[in-house]
């Protein structure tokens, strides 16, 4: 399945202008963490999504099936993670 890493580190001013920009447009955090406590502050957390078959676009959609295996793609991409060590 292709993915494409979108987040692989989050300085502490990114971590909270996400988390104030979530506050404003959403009435509520799109984020748990404040900056300074989030894995994406050290490194040690990743955001992926699965490429679309057109190379450029990226799929959010966790029920999207692409491959039609009955299994939805991020379950897939989940599971080949899970594999290399990724919780």
């Amino acid at each position: 399945m292709p993915i494409r890493f979108t987040q692989l580190f989050r300085t502490i001013a990114e971590q909270v202008a996400l988390n104030a920009l979530g506050s404003i447009k959403l009435s509520f955090s799109v984020i748990n963490a404040k900056g300074g406590t989030s894995y994406y502050n050290f490194g040690l957390a990743i955001d992926l999504a699965v490429l679309l078959p057109d190379g450029k676009q990226v799929s959010w959609d966790i029920k999207r099936d692409g491959d039609g295996g009955k299994v939805a793609d991020w379950t897939e991409v989940v599971q080949e993670a899970k594999s290399f060590g990724f919780n």
